[in-house]
């Protein structure tokens, strides 16, 4: 019987008894524009929905890292594009995501006869084991080795009827993938495989079934937890829409090639074989156990509402100029967790023996005045936050220069992306930083560029992992 606590109400709360209307969703999706390999080369972007998975996507000391992001990223280089990712709640949603054209790929996915509408397999990235997590009984530690062993399922049979919970982005929901067993799969919306772990130690489930390779990270953190009995293997693998053929066959035929390589072999056995990741996910900033990103999230929370920020958004500023180290300096003099020039940071009322906080005060001071100058000119927030990125990294006297080179040269001068952005770029190029509308002459517009593109893809891998409280 599960108790009624907070936990208990989660679990009602999430369950979800998967009756997907096939029908309603593939209509849906030959509303939408056909989407294939020229139409996304086209927007630059190639948008995975995935889970939150301590194996295949997660973040860790502020880098995003997993088996599939990092798989990901070999094939966005192959397509010349950027990979976005986007966290579904459940695998159901990510199915429903693909099927409203909001995501082009679901990275880790289990297809079924009943998904054939909605998605088509790309291949198998490998075979997950698949492992029964269940309680040990009271006062299992003063058992004998025998006595233990009688007391747990160790025959898959013996769950025969049984209620065995999932992540729900496992795509176990009804299905039995154990022939001839009756075992009932129920999935849990929104809850991580360490979740579930936690639910079963804490006695509020009594079985789960998690992959090997997420059940390790978590082992050694709950003593009455039995991993052992093996359930079966599940494919591990990429979806497309039916529809998006040439990307199904690009795809296709690059991941066969790769999973050859010798770097496939040695991503495989970093997230899945390796003690570091197994290490790593003990840590406080393994994000998607903990939802730390850093050492100074509390800073970071209180400073940003100064500026009307999301911390994590912040965060992933201080992320990308000193990796959340307090104390590095800069081949120019800038120092601390916001790379701030000795001059800039006395202005602001503070220097390098200043503590973190006052550091992120000064940071954020300066990022207030930019905002002061920018804002009558470029109005939408989102927008402007770009400007204040790259204002922060190159000065905001060349971004004025690039936007009045967008204003002379018909591009938008309040919006960055492909318009101020490719004028800060060409400030290089003398016909340009020699242009009477550039009053502060030549640049090098390549970091910058670089600067603001990083830290807003970083800021959605933290918004994917951790909450915003």
């Amino acid at each position: 019987m599960i108790c009624e606590n907070r936990k208990s109400k989660l679990i009602r709360n999430t369950c979800l008894v998967v009756m997907l209307t096939l029908c309603a969703c593939a209509q849906k999706q030959h509303i939408e524009e056909r989407v294939d390999l020229p139409q996304i080369k086209e927007k630059e972007k190639l948008v995975a929905a995935t889970g939150n998975n301590s194996a295949d996507y997660f973040v860790y000391k502020g880098e995003p890292m997993g088996f599939q992001y990092e798989i990901l990223a070999e094939l966005s280089q192959h397509l010349g594009i950027k990979i976005e990712f986007l966290v579904g709640k459940s695998y159901t949603e990510n199915l429903q995501l693909l099927a409203e054209g909001k995501c082009d790929i679901i990275a880790s996915g289990l297809l079924s006869p009943t998904d054939s509408l909605l998605a088509t397999n790309i291949d198998t990235l490998y075979m997950a084991r698949q492992v029964l997590v269940q309680r040990k009984p009271n006062k299992w530690n003063k058992m004998s080795a025998e006595e233990l062993e009688e007391r747990m399922v160790r025959n898959p049979e013996d769950l025969n009827g049984r209620m065995v919970y999932a992540s729900g982005w496992s795509a176990l929901d009804g299905r039995d993938f154990i022939p001839g067993r009756r075992i009932r799969f129920v999935t849990l919306r929104g809850i991580a495989p360490g979740n579930l772990i936690e639910l079963v130690a804490d006695g509020e489930l009594d079985y789960a079934v998690c992959n090997w390779s997420e059940a390790r990270l978590f082992a050694r953190n709950y003593e009455n937890i039995d991993m052992l009995t093996e359930l079966g293997e599940l494919p591990v693998g990429w979806l497309v829409r039916p529809a998006s053929v040439e990307l199904q066959q690009e795809i296709g035929k690059w991941l066969s090639t790769f999973k050859r390589t010798t770097r496939y072999a040695v991503l495989y056995q970093k997230y899945h074989q390796s003690q570091t990741i197994r290490k790593n996910a003990q840590s406080k900033l393994f994000a998607n156990r903990t939802g730390v990103i850093s050492e100074y999230d509390d800073i970071f929370r209180k400073y940003s509402r100064e500026i009307g920020w999301d911390w994590r958004l912040l965060a992933a500023l201080v992320c990308q100029e000193s990796r959340f180290v307090p104390t590095v300096r800069s081949k120019r003099g800038a120092y601390g967790l916001m790379q701030i020039m000795p001059a800039t940071l006395k202005y602001f009322g503070a220097d390098t023996a200043a503590s973190p906080d006052r550091h992120v005060a000064a940071g954020v001071a300066y990022i207030k005045f930019l905002d002061k100058m920018i804002a009558p000119h470029v109005q939408n927030k989102d927008e402007r936050i770009k400007f204040i990125l790259a204002s922060y990294n190159i000065g905001p006297g060349h971004i004025f220069d690039a936007r009045r080179l967008a204003e002379k040269y018909g591009k938008y001068a309040d919006v960055w992306d492909k318009n101020v952005d490719s004028c800060l770029l060409r400030k290089s190029d003398p016909q340009f930083y020699n242009d009477p509308e550039v009053r502060h002459g030549r640049c090098i517009g390549k970091e910058t560029y670089a600067f603001v593109s990083q830290i807003m893809e970083r800021y959605e891998h933290y918004k994917n992992i951790c909450k915003i409280q």
